[in-house]
């Protein structure tokens, strides 16, 4: 089934998506939003009408959302709570955004660390997918964290196609046993990280380009625990005052933590490169001193070692910075993996 959000009472655009879900059959449906346009009407004993999400959306049946060519702002956490199947739609990655102006998540995967996968409510396998979307953090918030015991196995996570900026979190944060992950196509912008994997979060990051936040605070732009993660024909490009890596390999114990990983192929830019000495593209270890994911999620223990094979191949290092670092464990026990690497055309790098 399919309805048009437009054709529902609301005093905002979440409430008349709302009421849209609310009327859809238990099995789900499409809610089409797309005609909902900027609007400011006075309506007679009422509020006005605005294009703001001001109220938390509760999605509680598979949901396909259409979004139309509107520059929507929120002030909801969350702005969508998941209980079920859920994909959100733009027109187009430039025409359609959505601006937070909370400090909290943009979506809640409700569940229990208890329940084997999420959905909670069994409606097939797990699902949830942003595209052509513009996310934009304000300088605070996240997309969404799955830290916080959701446990989401055996299905599908798709960001494909989005222009992500400005978040004061770590704007994707994927909690253990999360899978299956695809990030592809995406703009990151001047987050202060960018993707958080967790143990066990099978990902393919692919064909996204990454832009490091420009405060000296700012973290990596992809975190990895491992196993099972591919980065793939992605570029990246530093920041002027942050010194910390653009992939950070963060062991925290298991035995294939920081392994299994794959990073080939990808340009590391030289835009905005100083001769920081602290500063390499990759790096493999703890978390530097004093530093945490936002929300925090605990460093690793610092003789913790990478504990399985990792491949790095391919890649096309510019400008100054250090290829890679290898942090060292204190207990200088015997790593298990090998690095491979193959600078292009001669590009002189430090290192």
């Amino acid at each position: 089934m399919s309805l048009f959000a437009d054709e529902f009472y609301g005093l905002d655009t979440s409430a008349k998506i709302s009421a849209a879900i609310n009327s859809l059959p238990p099995d789900g449906g499409i809610v089409d939003a797309s005609r909902i346009q900027k609007i400011s009407v006075p309506i007679q004993g009422h509020n006005e009408i605005t294009d703001d999400f001001n109220s938390t959306i509760f999605v509680t049946k598979p949901v396909k959302l259409l979004l139309g060519a509107v520059n929507y702002t929120t002030s909801a956490d969350p702005v969508f709570s998941l209980s079920a199947n859920f994909s959100l739609v733009g027109v187009d990655r430039k025409a359609t955004s959505l601006l937070t102006k909370n400090t909290g998540k943009l979506f809640e995967l409700v569940g229990s660390k208890d329940s084997h996968i999420w959905p909670a409510n069994g409606t097939g396998s797990p699902y949830f997918s942003i595209e052509r979307m513009t996310l934009i953090g304000n300088g605070q918030s996240c997309i969404f964290d799955t830290s916080r015991g959701v446990r989401f196995n055996e299905g599908s996570i798709r960001i494909e196609d989005n222009i992500i900026k400005n978040f004061g979190s770590v704007a994707l944060i994927f909690g253990k046993s999360v899978y299956y992950i695809m990030i592809c196509n995406n703009y990151f912008d001047d987050n202060y990280g960018s993707i958080y994997l967790e143990y066990a979060c099978d990902s393919h990051i692919l064909n996204n380009r990454f832009l490091q936040g420009h405060d000296a605070t700012d973290g990596p732009q992809i975190v990895i625990v491992a196993p099972n993660v591919r980065v793939s024909g992605n570029d990246f490009f530093g920041s002027d005052n942050s010194s910390e890596p653009d992939i950070l390999l963060k062991p925290i114990g298991s035995s294939t933590d920081g392994g299994w990983v794959w990073v080939v192929d990808n340009k590391f830019g030289a835009e905005r490169e100083t001769f920081n000495p602290k500063r390499s593209r990759i790096a493999v270890g703890s978390l530097p001193k004093g530093h945490q994911i936002k929300p925090y999620i605990p460093e690793s223990a610092p003789e913790s070692p990478v504990s399985g094979p990792t491949t790095i191949r391919g890649n096309h290092f510019l400008g100054p910075g250090m290829m890679f670092l290898v942090g060292i464990s204190r207990n200088k026990e015997k790593k298990l993996v090998t690095f491979i690497t193959e600078p292009r055309h001669g590009i002189p790098f430090k290192g």
